[in-house]
């Protein structure tokens, strides 16, 4: 791990105004969240509270019960009124390592009447003691269920597996060795789906690289 270098505050980068984000990008329609504790806790603690003026409710609630909080499924509607939309949705369900499970839950989503327009997904922590050929295997399987779901029509995003996140405790458990990893394994199940379905729209975050030696971007959202 490269040694932390120490910036003042006022010389990080902002964090994302997604309030500003969420009106000015009119193909949003609803948004789903497909990953695991980290990809939560963006959920939850920076897009759900962002825009709820810093508060947090609903299915962000925060329970130490691990199935009413951690696994259970979440959304909520934000009001927009622009003209082109009247709201706009954020879902989100939590994967492990078992995603050939998830596939229900996923199909689940589309039942809030708006198409989804946009799908972020990861493979990440639970996956820290899995080889590269069972990751990469997963990644695909994964990939190839989304598109089952929901075809090209969203714009996907990949968030390849953090390194550190503040809050999720048990990184420290979770074989970084391994997950540093992720990313270029991801890479080669996404270039063979890309391959298989090439009117798929997907951009790649490349997270391992950002908050590897800046852990606070994991929690701030930077």
């Amino acid at each position: 791990m490269p040694d932390y270098v120490y910036l003042p505050y006022n010389c990080k980068r902002f964090a994302l105004d997604y309030k500003s984000t969420v009106r000015a990008t009119k193909d949003l329609r609803h948004v789903v969240f497909l990953g695991d504790s980290i990809l939560r806790s963006t959920y939850c603690g920076h897009l759900y509270y962002t825009l709820h003026n810093g508060t947090i409710g609903g299915d962000c609630q925060f329970s130490s019960d691990w199935k009413s909080y951690q696994k259970s499924d979440k959304t909520f509607e934000v009001k927009i009124d622009d003209g082109e939309r009247q709201s706009v949705r954020f879902t989100q369900r939590f994967i492990d390592d078992h995603p050939e499970l998830a596939g229900p839950r996923i199909e689940d989503t589309k039942q809030y009447g708006a198409s989804v327009s946009h799908v972020i997904t990861n493979l990440g922590m639970w996956f820290g003691y899995k080889s590269e050929h069972d990751y990469v295997a997963a990644v695909y399987q994964h990939l190839e269920r989304l598109y089952t779901h929901f075809g090209n029509s969203p714009r996907y995003t990949w968030i390849n597996t953090y390194s550190v996140s503040a809050p999720v405790i048990c990184f420290g458990m979770m074989r970084r060795a391994v997950l540093r990893h992720h990313g270029e394994w991801a890479a080669i199940a996404i270039n063979a789906w890309i391959d298989r379905h090439p009117d798929v729209q997907i951009n790649i975050i490349h997270s391992h690289q950002i908050v590897d030696s800046r852990p606070e971007t994991a929690s701030d959202g930077r």
